[in-house]
């Protein structure tokens, strides 16, 4: 993970960097997250992206990924895409 300043919850530290966080561990990390935490993160106000895409991106990486027993998260699908503000989204995704 980033180093992230003492004064920043790990969470507030994830909005902050999100793209580099992204690039840094790839979606290894990312795909070991909870739901409740990539619902948290992708829906917040402070999450710092350059565009809707990446959250886009972001949900559709996680909801795709098989957990540890096999399982798929298309159950979660509604809850995580609900946390994408589709109206920011550029008509041409």
């Amino acid at each position: 993970m980033l180093p992230c300043p003492p004064s920043l919850t790990p969470m507030h530290c994830c909005q902050e960097n999100f793209t580099s966080v992204m690039e840094a561990v790839g979606s290894v990390e990312w795909t070991r997250l909870s739901v409740d935490d990539v619902v948290e993160l992708l829906s917040s106000d402070e999450l710092n992206v350059p565009d809707e895409r990446a959250v886009l991106d972001a949900a559709l990486t996680w909801l795709n990924h098989d957990d540890q027993d096999g399982n798929r998260r298309r159950q979660h699908a509604a809850r995580v895409l609900a946390a994408v503000k589709l109206p920011l989204l550029s008509p041409q995704v």
